[in-house]
């Protein structure tokens, strides 16, 4: 988590170097101070530092986002498969009812993001599964 806090400081400075505040320099010795205690395996508990807070929670907001992003596509890799095999061969039907808790983990994301768009599609993606499920 340190080490996305550097590079998010990192992003920072560069996006806004014409505004860099005068609290940079000890921003910088703060998350230097982090990253040694990671590198050594102990806690930062004596680096005291709200920006670099902030960052972290923010990195940590991004780690989330890209792993929700790669279960979501790994569920839509999945559909694709089972779809594919369908549309090849109609006697794999049976298999498509698998694809319900698939779209119901999509859509259970979609929803925590606040892409309704996208959930609806999905919703309207779904719909038509179930029709193709039917003999």
């Amino acid at each position: 988590m340190e080490y996305a806090t550097g590079l998010l400081l990192a992003e920072s400075v560069l996006e806004n170097f014409p505004r860099v505040s005068p609290e940079f320099p000890s921003q910088v010795d703060a998350m230097v101070a982090r990253l040694d205690a990671a590198e050594q395996n102990r806690p930062a508990t004596d680096v005291a530092a709200p920006m670099l807070d902030e960052m972290a929670r923010r990195a940590q907001e991004r780690l989330l986002l890209a792993q929700v992003a790669r279960e979501i596509q790994a569920n839509l890799r999945h559909m694709e498969q089972v779809l594919d095999a369908f549309f090849r061969d109609h006697d794999k039907r049976a298999d498509l009812a698998t694809l319900a808790r698939d779209s119901k983990q999509i859509a259970g994301a979609l929803q925590i993001l606040g892409l309704d768009h996208a959930e609806q599609l999905l919703a309207l993606c779904q719909q038509q599964i179930d029709e193709y499920a039917q003999p």
